[in-house]
């Protein structure tokens, strides 16, 4: 196997990575347990240790790029999905011959995802749970209704986002739950503008793929109403 920059070992590794784990969050240790024997393969060290780069490359480069960006509690968050990463940083091929690759990206939009989950205070909109941190710092997930990649081509924006808990999140995700426009917490106040409002046709997407889904035997859903949100 050809060996490439150290830096676009990791990054393949992190899209792999989150394709993987269905979710566009991760930690240093989730990526070392998955991905460091495949790095290994890729990259040469150069007499440092392995897991020493990575975490150079992550904190210094890719951040700095706006590859990845740094979350709370050790997490990372990739901004930039590349689909067909295997050449993007490859000017020649292996007979020194120019050529030419086509990158594909999905660009999620994280200013906009932390404003909703400021609207929501983090609390999960299906189930209401709100995960406080030691730090006092809280954490919830941000779940596109209609997936954003193929062959779903759901969109980046608010009316597709719905704020919720790791263990709803994966239930959306698989589509073994439900959704009820009208059953999603929206805190004491409809708290979202108008502009922001979740569009039925994305419920509706949803729906359709649970509808469609006959894996799981035991299916729950979770969109219920709170009298405390009432």
């Amino acid at each position: 196997m050809p060996k490439i920059t150290q830096k676009m070992a990791v990054k393949e590794a992190i899209v792999r990575l989150t394709k993987k784990l269905n979710r566009n969050t991760f930690t240093v240790k989730e990526f070392l347990d998955n991905e460091r024997k495949n790095i290994a393969k890729q990259v040469t060290t150069h007499g440092k240790t392995l897991d020493k780069n990575i975490s150079e490359i992550m904190t210094r480069q890719l951040i700095n790029e706006k590859f990845i960006t740094r979350l709370d509690q050790g997490y990372y968050q990739i901004l930039d999905t590349i689909v067909n990463p295997t050449c993007e940083e490859a000017k020649c091929d292996s007979k020194g011959d120019r050529i030419t690759s086509v990158v594909e990206r999905i660009v999620r939009d994280t200013l906009l995802v932390k404003e909703i989950k400021e609207l929501h205070k983090h609390k999960c909109q299906l189930c209401g749970e709100i995960i406080k941190l030691k730090t006092g710092h809280y954490y919830c997930e941000a779940h596109h209704i209609k997936p954003l990649g193929e062959p779903h081509g759901g969109p980046d924006e608010a009316y597709n986002l719905l704020i919720v808990c790791p263990n709803c999140h994966v239930q959306l995700d698989y589509a073994t739950i439900q959704l009820d426009i009208n059953k999603l917490r929206r805190g004491k106040k409809n708290i979202r503008p108008p502009e922001y409002a979740i569009d039925q046709a994305c419920v509706d997407h949803h729906n359709a793929r649970y509808s469609q889904n006959n894996l799981c035997p035991r299916r729950a859903t979770v969109s219920r109403q709170s009298t405390r949100d009432k």
